[in-house]
């Protein structure tokens, strides 16, 4: 005859003890993994972002009259500076901003080693992070 009530219940449960411990033991790293690879990832877009701004903020510096190398390279220090940013390298076309004339078009690229980004970041690339800006000196 079947076992009825309480005691039917005690032997279902049996043999399912520790399922639960086993599911998260198999699913809480994946988890993981995929919480820090989101953490990092957003932090390669937020400085992308940043340095999309500095090389913005380099190209304004740099298309002013009085414009030199280092004036242009001062403001992109201070902008590193704000944001934390360290390693920024500055590439401007042509080299000179001074020797630009009304009409002439300037570019400015700014990057970032991923070194410093993150572990899963800078181990799986090789390259840069960067951003390039272009303006038309007007005046």
């Amino acid at each position: 005859m079947r076992e009825s009530g309480p005691a039917m219940f005690r032997s279902r449960r049996h043999p399912r003890r520790g399922a639960a411990a086993v599911e998260a033991a198999v699913t809480h790293p994946i988890l993981v993994v995929i919480a820090m690879g989101t953490i990092e990832t957003c932090s390669v877009i937020f400085t992308k972002q940043a340095l999309q701004s500095a090389a913005s903020e380099c190209v304004r510096a740099a298309a002013k009259p009085s414009a030199t190398t280092t004036s242009v390279g001062d403001k992109l220090n201070q902008f590193a500076a704000r944001r934390n940013l360290a390693n920024v390298t500055l590439t401007m076309t042509p080299a000179n901003p001074a020797t630009l004339r009304p009409g002439d078009t300037l570019t400015v690229r700014v990057s970032l080693p991923y070194d410093g980004l993150g572990f899963i970041v800078s181990t799986f690339s090789q390259s840069d992070v960067s951003a390039e800006c272009t303006a038309v000196k007007s005046f």
